[in-house]
């Protein structure tokens, strides 16, 4: 039987974090862009109109650098309403 992925090679975690945010003001909206740029292990910000007002893909080396990440800065944005995350391993 053929293995999908071998102990031997480096896994990396792949995040997308769906945020939905306590108000969509304007002001609101840009300081939780704001909060999230120039990190390097963010790979994009996505704005959405609906119950989700932004996805946010993650890619962190190990899955305890992602829970550190969402906990540390999205978890704890007074902005945030709620995150919902899915994660993978590439």
């Amino acid at each position: 039987m053929d293995s999908v992925f071998s102990n031997s090679q480096e896994l990396t975690v792949k995040a997308f974090i769906l945020v939905s945010l306590k108000v969509q003001q304007e002001v609101v909206l840009e300081r939780f862009e704001n909060r999230l740029a120039g990190r390097k292990k963010v790979k994009s910000v996505t704005r959405l109109n609906g119950e989700v007002d932004f996805i946010v893909e993650y890619q962190d080396e190990n899955l305890s650098g992602f829970n550190k990440f969402r906990q540390g800065v999205i978890s704890s944005c007074p902005d945030v309403e709620r995150p919902c995350t899915h994660v993978g391993a590439c």
